[in-house]
């Protein structure tokens, strides 16, 4: 049974990209961790995604996870609707940012998600993807069609959820079960965008967690680096 978690994460711009949409919440004191990917332009992504760290600051633990899970959907709800009202105020089309939050209580915790950003579980030398991208790509895939026919869309790769994409947010939750010696890890989709799930596993095989956020940011940069990248380990 876990009582106390350590965790560690880092943000970069990229190579490409001149200004940072990415934020991150680390505060294992309330036994939660979030990763946000800011969209809509040069400073509306960035605003979105701090809108979200800055609403979860707020997320105060209790001991029910029920509680807290719906906590924390009642504060994404609460910055979905004000991006919404952001966006029409301003003229823009969207202002938004994925989401992919963790939160543990005892042996058990919750991954909440909209978008494609996620969380990765790192057990007995294993990796798992626990969210599933809220892409196009997948919708397509759910419908039967097939992946070579999906892949011919003009929108495979577009997100098809997000906080602020629409005036109804439905975020996904998946409960799970903790144990002693697990390793989760959230990212922004610049980090797997460059990175693929068994150089991951090799990193956490061989590598410290802290030392391997730093190793894995690495990895993506000295490869096209092209988005934001976002990286943090929960242990």
């Amino acid at each position: 049974m876990r009582h106390t978690w350590n965790s560690y994460g880092i943000t970069h711009t990229g190579n490409i990209r001149a200004h940072n949409e990415d934020a991150y919440l680390n505060y294992p004191q309330q036994q939660i961790w979030l990763v946000a990917d800011g969209m809509g332009g040069h400073t509306a992504g960035d605003v979105a995604s701090h809108m979200i760290v800055d609403e979860l600051e707020n997320y105060t633990h209790t001991p029910l996870l029920g509680r807290n899970t719906r906590q924390i959907i009642q504060k994404l709800q609460k910055v979905n609707q004000e991006l919404v009202e952001m966006a029409g105020d301003e003229g823009n089309k969207i202002i938004g940012s994925t989401v992919a939050a963790l939160i543990t209580q005892r042996s058990h915790g919750v991954c909440l998600w909209a978008g494609d950003s996620r969380i990765y579980r790192f057990r007995d030398d294993k990796l798992k993807q626990i969210t599933r991208d809220h892409s196009e790509l997948n919708e397509l895939l759910d419908l039967g069609m097939s992946l070579k026919e999906a892949l011919r869309s003009p929108f495979a790769q577009a997100i098809s959820r997000a906080v602020g994409a629409d005036r109804t947010l439905a975020v996904e939750a998946q409960i799970i079960e903790t144990m002693e010696n697990d390793i989760y890890l959230l990212c922004s989709d610049g980090l797997d965008k460059e990175v693929s799930d068994e150089e991951i596993a090799d990193v956490l095989t061989s590598h410290t967690p802290d030392d391997s956020v730093q190793v894995l940011l690495k990895m993506a940069l000295e490869r096209k680096g092209q988005d934001n990248i976002t990286v943090m380990i929960v242990y």
